[in-house]
């Protein structure tokens, strides 16, 4: 009947603007996309459509064949449709809905333009618009309507009247409606809310299940077993736990004769605001149990009572359950709770009767950090060892025709189907792959993102997404996903949203709209057109509201440090970097300033002024402003301590620990360690070695951290000696602090209830010679030679034996961005993540300059060529540094994870481990003239965490806190190549090898303890030298082996000569050096018997 009623040329153009998709069981006639290049053709049609289908409405309307309710449809705007929807929705309480009417008594006096904005010119339009008036007039309460009538428009006084009157009565009554409806709202039972979102998961969670049902099996022998133990079910991100869970807590009624007598408790821990805390949880149990079964607790269950009282209230209703009644107990992902929390000795019940079934799932193992600072909470093993009897259950990657399964499964579900062509497309999804051995693909969260890009097909998109195409793992099709918001919210904004959450580990959803507001970057690709009220200049609300809609699936709210966050739910998510380290830095900036403050050369966000950079605004102001001071309402940081009295204090731990995160040595400069207040506070809080390491980019903060490290053992026992033990340490370098640390000495002066006395009698004799230089980067010596790299220069100190004075040459750096620096014989280099600079000493100038992708390594081989490895080059690479040459390279078939060299008279041996987990040893060698890479021997996994090379044929592998280690001799016969050596003094994080004996096949292991310095020679055995120390340096100089070591606290460096004859070693104190000042860096060259330091 529809075309019938339509001309030719109707039809011609409905053909042309709708096509049918048939990619529903059910199909439908949807409108092609509009090409944004035809916006002004898309008006004239849109127009011709809109009369089109309302006579068609209204013809369908008189042969009874739609209503006049569904003919209105056709009719008014989208805006109406929502008032008539709300007006049907509230018909039995009517006091929700507010209506303000207005009226313009010289509306017909104004121009078109005008007029055309302020009402609805089309007569049909106003008529339904009017109907729609009177319905509201009718329907609402007489108080609840608010009517305004402007007389003369066109002055500017009766429209401000009018502005300030709608302005102050829209915020009476809003406020009115709110404060009447928290009347009307019940009190909240916590413990009914919590359940019933577990509930809610549980039924989400299961309308995304993967069918497994060989894991169910193994669930249901376990559920009907008498295994006392729990069951532990455990696999990577993404693989599927979750809605495993769901399923179980579903189907677990089907595998008992009388249902009736079975309880299923299940938490999906981390994915509500009460379960990120493993207490809340254990209450809520403790609570249902006692309910279902009519028990009461063994204690009272309150705020105060801790975890352990907790485990064992639990434990002893365990014993109380009637042995007629099961109880199955569900504990989804371990690793979503707070680190803390990863030990579940500490919560979990040991003991469980026979008819109490425990089930829990996890991610083996979760890596934080990187580099020194990484950290590996092995979950799994810690269940393992609380239960070794536990049934142990792995999710892995589905195969091919499983997963093909599960997207037809779920096509069905939906009601919808892909075409031949698209189902080609699709079909290179369900192929194993494996960027790493530990991601394998395709996982259920693989297929869900995949899936859900196919949601977008219809069956008319016969030509492929060439991204879709290269979408191979989880990362890529996050990838996609945000590839495509950013195209829907905006770039700049979508992306840097997600950064924010990923880099504070989750926010609250004011603290992410005052930092995205208070980033230039983000509201100046918002605000293009026009600018917000400079009083209120913030990002819109709804933008965010948007990204989190679509986002929904991905995040979860958490309740953390006492705060309602938002993050994501998947930790591939929460590990997926958009930028790369040196794009996120300006990012983190941002986010330090807000929770810090301006300390520092952090920005003052709160006063910042707003740069406008689009040329239209520019234009709009006739070219006059460029910036505008502005409000940006951003929430004040409360104080690091809330309160203080004479018992405790309360301290402001979200602040705190939002400032502890991301301090690797490539991330912004933590200005907020210059702070006394956070640093007091910080220190009553938690240790100095729990968050902070003495190494950082910058120099200055690094010789900050060595002076918080050198009292640590003080402060972290006395946090109120913070000031005086700082000023102790600082107060000698007072005349050459930079200017942040001097300020730091200034507030812990003010704060230290001791004074510090000046004397200008005091004299200061010693026999050693003193530079003042400022804060130094790093020193090396060598040769009569002292090299001091200092930020953006270096110093080089020649001594003579004539002049032990010697001379200072120094020599600017052409940037600021070196933050390490590697001393070869003929050259040095300096380098960052992204360059190389070769500075040649005989020559005093800089030469081979390089630029790479995440430099890992930098060494010097066979005297003067450079060696580099990078982590997303896949290579090793050999550089002639006279003659900027690349002379070899070796290319690996994954990225690099760590590298390590170590030189030799014949050329070098180097380690290489890849992301795959496979280690490669390779040695360069002198080929006919050419230096080659050969590759000698392959380590599929490590047989320790840390590895570290004892010589140029030996690898130790070893462990901190460990009493043994691993020797790999890469050049012996595969079976032969691993021997273990146990029974020595526990392993230091810090350990060294030194390879400086008269005999080059002769090394050394050195470690420290608390209260000596380990020698384990390659000959197998090991001796000690008693003392407490911070550093070594070991040397062979005149045929001699010295081992010198520095004790920090002391200010003192011993120099102890050792011998070796026959596997017999002896040592003996030959020099003691004792220093006024702290030492922060040092380095020895004996012989002419000096130091540096």
């Amino acid at each position: 009947m529809f075309k019938l009623i339509l001309t030719v040329d109707e039809r011609t153009l409905i053909d042309e603007v709708y096509v049918l998709d048939e990619n529903l069981f059910k199909p439908v006639y949807v409108l092609r996309p509009i090409d944004p290049e035809r916006r002004e053709k898309w008006r004239i049609i849109e127009k011709k459509l809109t009369t089109i289908l309302r006579r068609a409405a209204d013809i369908c309307l008189e042969n009874n064949k739609i209503t006049q309710s569904e003919r209105n449809q056709f009719h008014i705007s989208v805006t109406a449709k929502e008032i008539v929807r709300a007006l049907e929705n509230n018909a039995i309480d009517l006091q929700r809905m507010v209506a303000f009417f207005r009226e313009i008594k010289d509306i017909d006096e104004l121009d078109i333009k005008l007029k055309s904005k302020l009402i609805d010119t089309d007569d049909e339009t106003e008529i339904l618009l009017n109907q729609i008036k009177s319905s509201i007039r009718e329907k609402l309460p007489l108080e609840n309507q608010f009517n305004y009538r402007v007389v003369n428009w066109k002055d500017v006084s009766n429209r401000i009247d009018y502005l300030v009157k709608f302005q102050t009565d829209f915020y009476t009554v809003i406020k009115r409606q709110i404060d009447y409806y928290m009347t009307k709202v019940q009190a909240k039972d916590i413990l009914y809310d919590e359940i019933l979102e577990h509930a809610i998961q549980c039924r989400m969670l299961n309308e995304r299940y993967c069918s497994r049902n060989e894991i169910l099996e193994k669930v249901r022998a376990f559920v009907l077993s008498d295994v006392s133990q729990p069951c532990l079910i455990f696999g990577k991100s993404g693989s599927g736990k979750s809605s495993i869970m769901a399923q179980i807590a579903t189907k677990v009624l089907e595998w008992f004769p009388n249902p009736s007598s079975v309880s299923i408790i299940i938490r999906f821990l981390g994915a509500t605001p009460l379960s990120s805390d493993i207490r809340r949880p254990l209450m809520s149990i403790i609570q249902q149990i006692c309910i279902l079964y009519h028990l009461t607790p063994s204690s009272p269950v309150q705020d105060s009572t801790t975890i352990e009282e907790l485990k064992k209230i639990l434990q002893n209703l365990f014993t109380q359950i009637p042995n007629n009644e099961q109880l199955i107990l569900l504990f989804d992902s371990i690793d979503q709770l707070q680190v803390e929390d990863y030990n579940c000795e500490k919560w979990l019940p040991i003991n469980y009767p026979p008819n109490i079934k425990c089930i829990l799932s996890t991610i083996p193992v979760i890596t934080e950090g990187n580099g020194e600072q990484k950290i590996e909470y092995k979950i799994l093993d810690g269940l393992i060892s609380l239960f070794p009897d536990g049934t142990l259950i792995e999710i892995r990657e589905f195969n091919r025709n499983l997963a093909q399964q599960v997207v037809y499964s779920w096509l069905e579900r939906d009601g919808r189907r892909l075409s031949p062509l698209q189902m080609t497309w699709l079909q290179p999804k369900f192929e194993s792959y494996s960027p790493n051995r530990s991601d394998p693909e395709p996982t259920p969260l693989f297929l869900s993102l995949v899936y859900q890009i196919t949601q977008t097909w219809r069956s008319f998109n016969d030509k492929p997404d060439r991204d879709f195409l290269k979408i191979h793992s989880t990362r890529d099709a996050i990838n996609y996903l945000y590839n495509q918001l950013s195209k829907k919210h905006g770039d700049i904004l979508f992306k840097r949203a997600m950064t924010y959450l990923r880099l504070a580990g989750g926010l609250s959803e004011t603290e992410l709209e005052d930092i995205l507001s208070a980033d230039d970057k983000v509201l100046q690709s918002i605000f293009v057109h026009y600018l917000p009220p400079t009083n209120i200049f913030r990002l819109p609300s709804t933008l965010w509201i948007r990204i989190r809609n679509d986002m929904h699936k991905y995040l979860i709210e958490k309740k953390i440090d006492s705060t309602l966050i938002i993050y994501f739910y998947h930790r591939s998510f929460q590990q997926h970097s958009i930028f790369n380290i040196n794009q996120e830095k300006p990012i983190e900036t941002i986010r330090r300033a807000y929770f810090a403050g301006p300390i520092g050369n952090l920005p003052n966000l709160y006063d910042q002024p707003f740069i406008i950079e689009s040329k239209k605004l520019i234009e709009k102001m006739n070219n006059s402003v460029t910036s505008l001071v502005v409000d940006r309402c951003l929430t004040k940081q409360q104080p690091y301590v809330l309160n203080r009295n004479e018992q405790e204090c309360i301290f402001n731990i979200r602040r705190i620990n939002q400032l502890c995160l991301n301090l690797d040595a490539y991330r912004p400069e933590p200005y907020f360690l210059y702070d006394y207040d956070f640093m007091w506070s910080f220190l009553h809080c938690y240790k100095m070695s729990d968050r902070f390491v003495a190494d950082s980019s910058s120099p200055e903060i690094r010789f900050l951290l060595t002076q918080y490290m050198s009292c640590s053992t003080i402060l972290d026992k006395y946090p109120d000696n913070f000031a005086f033990e700082i000023v102790s340490c600082l107060a000698s370098f007072i005349e050459i602090l930079p200017e942040f640390i001097y300020n730091l000495l200034q507030q812990c002066l003010s704060n230290c209830m001791l004074r510090m006395l000046e004397s200008n009698t005091q004299t200061f004799t010693t026999t050693i010679n003193k530079y003042q230089i400022g804060v130094v980067n790093a020193i090396f010596g060598a040769y009569s030679t002292l090299y001091v790299f200092r930020p953006e220069r270096f110093l080089i100190f020649r001594f003579y034996a004539q002049d032990w004075t010697g001379k200072i040459f120094e020599y600017k750096l052409p940037s600021n961005e070196f933050t390490s620096i590697k001393f070869g014989l003929n050259d040095i280099c300096f380098y960052s993540l992204q360059s190389i600079l070769v500075f040649q000493k005989f020559d005093d100038h800089f030469g081979l300059h390089l630029n790479y992708n995440h430099i890992i390594h930098v060494d010097f081989i066979y005297k003067d060529k450079l060696f580099v490895c990078s982590r997303d080059n896949r290579s090793i690479d050999l550089w002639h540094c006279l003659d900027k040459t690349l002379i070899e390279q070796y290319i690996f078939d994954a990225p690099i994870l760590e590298c390590s060299t170590i030189e030799h008279h014949m050329g070098a041996t180097i380690r290489v481990t890849l992301e795959t987990g496979l280690t490669h040893y390779l040695i360069a060698t002198d080929v006919q003239g050419k230096i080659r890479f050969q590759l000698v021997a392959t380590l599929n996994k490590k047989p320790d965490k840390q590895n570290i090379f004892l010589n140029l044929k030996t690898d130790v592998y070893y462990s901190e806190g460990q009493s043994h280690i691993y020797l790999y001799y890469f050049e012996r016969a595969e079976n032969d190549r691993l021997e273990k050596i146990d029974n020595l003094p526990l392993l230091n994080h810090v350990i060294y090898s030194q390879s400086f004996f008269s005999d080059r096949h002769q090394s050394a292991l050195i470690w420290l303890t608390i209260d000596s310095v380990v020698i384990f020679h390659s000959c197998g055995n090991y001796f000690i030298i008693s003392g407490e120390y911070h550093d070594v340096y070991t040397r062979y100089q005149l045929k001699r082996n010295f081992i010198c070591c520095l004790n920090r606290n002391e200010s003192r460096i011993d120099i102890y000569e050792w011998k070796l004859y026959e596997r017999f070693h002896t040592y003996r104190l030959l020099v003691r050096l004792q220093l006024d000042e702290k030492i922060s860096h040092w380095t020895c060259q004996i012989g002419e018997f000096s130091s540096y330091s």
